[in-house]
């Protein structure tokens, strides 16, 4: 997977899965979980992708692994909204929006915030949608994650441009062009 050969890499990640099954390996499982969803990400294989997310978020709520379920949430919420599917990616968004602030994540609320105002974006939402990202990029910033930081960033340079204003995107797109 990890070069690129991702129909290679299916069929070892399955019996891996089907071995940690067996044994009761669940921290191991959920990380092929999380493998097997990526995998199919790649390979378009849209029901495998939310088949295996879904096994993951289990698997991880489970063993008590917030952390890695809240960015289980947000690769979910990401592809969701990549497919069209606005109300599960906003469900799966607002899961890890709640999940991060119990467990104090910034980063993956920041990544959160992004993608719940891409999504206001899309439904016209404009003053929702600046805040979330003024919002993202006040945590992002706090806590010096770069790509956050850039995520929303771009997030707001877009938002502008949507409305037809270039002199308020264009600082943001170049400060992200910066970074």
């Amino acid at each position: 997977a990890e070069i690129g050969d991702y129909p290679m890499a299916l069929s070892p990640m399955i019996a891996s899965a089907k071995i940690l099954e067996r044994v009761g390996d669940k921290w191991n499982l959920a990380a092929v979980y999380v493998n097997l969803m990526e995998i199919n990400l790649q390979l378009g294989n849209a029901k495998q992708t939310a088949d295996f997310g879904e096994k993951a978020l289990t698997a991880f709520e489970e063993i008590g692994d917030k952390p890695n379920q809240a960015a289980t949430f947000t690769i979910l919420g990401a592809y969701y909204l990549g497919r069209g599917q606005k109300a599960r990616a906003t469900r799966m968004l607002k899961r890890c929006l709640a999940l991060s602030r119990e467990i104090g994540s910034k980063s993956h609320e920041a990544s959160a915030l992004t993608l719940l105002a891409k999504l206001e974006i899309d439904r016209g939402n404009f003053t929702a949608s600046e805040k979330l990202l003024q919002n993202a990029l006040a945590l992002a910033t706090e806590i010096g994650n770069r790509d956050c930081i850039v995520g929303a960033l771009l997030g707001l340079g877009g938002l502008f441009h949507k409305q037809s204003q270039p002199g308020r995107a264009l600082p943001f797109l170049e400060r992200a062009a910066a970074i």
